[in-house]
């Protein structure tokens, strides 16, 4: 009899930024944007690019997959994922991922294939002569290029898609001018005919979602980009215990189907096992895929155990404590000192006096810059009672479980 669970049917993938099989939480997120930007958009009304911001491991990447897919799967213009990695040329990256949407035989084709063609054109004199004699005819190409592309969006009824991932990894003139491009492609506007039968003009079909580490707004600033008026911008959090429920509950409902070597079989799941995925996890998007593709290993049978997670969770330690110790690098050692003071509280909130007498100082404002900066790298979150760590998988690690 074949094995019923594999490593080829195994629906949790940690990391990969593919959208998983089975889905956790996000539900606020997908809502805005079916219910909200996409149908202003559609109408020819202004609504703001979104940028998802957050930890390595919180799922940016993920979440904006989902909607691109989504988008395509309705027949939208969806430019592939543009993944801004340190040093990369953003304008020639841009125009890399929108070049497979210039199509062939439609009215406008001509016009953005022209445009397509400068970009490169003037790319390549960049690369020979230094970047800043070309910068200035480039932009505008790219400009004209997207442009071109948000008018067979709107001529074909459908919506310009661009999604920007690594958005930290951008600074200085490239991100002022990639920011400048994306931004004025929101606030494009175009001739249209109401329902009356008035012209008027419409803001083009246009979307345009970044994601990136939570430091990117201060990138944004410095670069003098006009980043908050043109995008609006979301913290992702980890999940809740109950969204990671739900999201088990669902997927294992009727058991979940796979293909073995002898044809379709169901994955059934114990609620014992649920639960310690729950426990595991601590509703750490990362975590929670990383545990539940190991207890699927675990064994090859039809019931996921308890056991299996368990199992599979001694497997993956190792990484499990690197990963979370990449959320903590780079702290001085104060600011550890201080995150490690507020996980000890068991998960109270710990306030202002009470963390700096645990580490050796006398008031809150002794280390007023510490829990500020704290608060900005979404390490801590203060609430009306005092200050908690916002992941619980580092909160756990730091207290020592």
């Amino acid at each position: 009899m074949a094995d019923v669970r594999t490593v080829l049917n195994n629906p949790f993938e940690p990391g990969s930024g593919a959208v998983p099989p089975i889905w956790v939480g996000r539900d606020d997120e997908l809502a805005d944007i079916s219910s909200r930007l996409v149908p202003r958009r559609r109408a020819g009304l202004f609504e703001r690019g979104r940028t998802y911001l957050g930890d390595p491991g919180l799922g940016k990447s993920v979440l904006v997959n989902r909607i691109a897919e989504e988008r395509a799967r309705a027949g939208d213009l969806v430019a592939g994922p543009l993944r801004m990695a340190l040093g990369r040329d953003p304008l020639a990256a841009l125009a890399d991922v929108l070049a497979p949407l210039v199509p062939a035989g439609e009215r406008v084709a001509g016009r953005v294939t022209s445009a397509l063609e400068r970009v490169r054109e003037v790319g390549l004199l960049g690369a020979r002569v230094g970047m800043t004699v070309a910068d200035e005819d480039r932009y505008a190409s790219l400009s004209d290029l997207v442009e071109g592309l948000a008018v067979l969006a709107s001529e074909t009824d459908r919506l310009l898609v661009i999604r920007v991932d690594e958005v930290q990894n951008l600074s200085g003139a490239g991100l002022s001018q990639l920011l400048t491009i994306l931004g004025d492609a929101l606030e494009m506007q175009m001739p249209a005919t109401d329902v009356t039968g008035n012209r008027v003009m419409e803001y083009a079909p246009v979307v345009v979602l970044l994601s990136g580490l939570p430091a990117f707004p201060e990138r944004a600033a410095a670069a003098g980009a006009t980043f908050s008026r043109r995008f609006a911008t979301t913290y992702l959090d980890p999940f809740t215990d109950d969204e990671v429920r739900a999201a088990l509950a669902f997927a294992f409902a009727d058991g979940y189907e796979v293909l073995t070597d002898d044809g379709p079989a169901l994955v059934h799941l114990e609620v014992a096992a649920r639960e310690a995925l729950v426990e595991v996890c601590l509703g750490d998007p990362f975590l929670f895929q990383l545990a539940g593709a190991a207890a699927w290993d675990a064994s090859p049978g039809a019931v996921l155990t308890a056991a299996d997670v368990r199992t599979g969770w001694d497997r993956v330690r190792r990484e499990v404590g690197a990963h979370v110790r990449q959320r903590t690098a780079g702290l001085t050692e104060l600011q550890l000192s201080v995150l490690t003071a507020a996980a000890r509280a068991d998960g109270e909130q710990a306030n202002g006096t009470t963390l700096a007498q645990a580490v050796g100082r006398r008031a809150s404002s002794d280390i007023g810059s510490t829990l500020q900066a704290l608060v900005t790298k979404r390490l801590l979150a203060l609430g009306p009672d005092g200050y908690r760590v916002v992941s619980r998988a580092v909160a756990r690690s730091l207290a020592g479980g």
